[in-house]
């Protein structure tokens, strides 16, 4: 139905049992987080052999230390900045500090995954995840709240211009 990458984060337990279905459904993207199965680096190969980037989603809670024996195996390397569960929530002031350790983590590795956060993504927020070192956002109350989806996307793509 679309040529546009389609990016998964699946927030579910044994997320290896959606790999091979995701791969066959098109995506281009599979982000999981690291809490929910047992062999972090070898869920990221298997995305991978199915022709997908790997990614790995760490929650407010969740130390940057989960991340670092595999960055090297990472396309992608996610940042919740709220707690997952329901949409409209605030970014939470600590994931800055948390963006730019990423963003230290991924360079020491000379890692060329992509540092994406994810919630409470405005505006304002945006500018400050993307000074600390994110570079791919996930907008969705940002993007689809507002009259005309196209418009708030170029807004949010100026802010991330602005020096903060």
């Amino acid at each position: 139905l679309t040529d546009r990458p389609i990016d998964v984060h699946l927030m579910v337990e044994h997320p290896e049992r959606y790999i091979e279905p995701m791969a066959e459904a098109g995506a281009s993207v599979f982000t999981f987080h690291p809490e929910a199965t047992v062999h972090v680096q070898r869920q990221l190969a298997h995305i991978r052999r199915h022709g997908m980037f790997a990614g790995l989603a760490l929650n407010p809670g969740t130390p940057l230390a989960h991340a670092e024996e595999v960055a090297g195996d990472l396309d992608l390397l996610l940042i919740m900045s709220v707690n997952p569960g329901f949409g409209g929530q605030e970014y939470l002031a600590a994931s800055t500090e948390k963006i730019r350790r990423a963003r230290a983590l991924l360079t020491a590795h000379r890692s060329r995954a992509f540092l994406e956060v994810d919630g409470g993504i405005n505006p304002d927020t945006i500018a400050t995840a993307h000074a600390a070192g994110a570079d791919t956002f996930v907008a969705g109350n940002a993007v689809f709240g507002g009259a005309d989806p196209g418009a708030e996307v170029e807004v949010l793509r100026r802010r991330c211009e602005v020096k903060v």
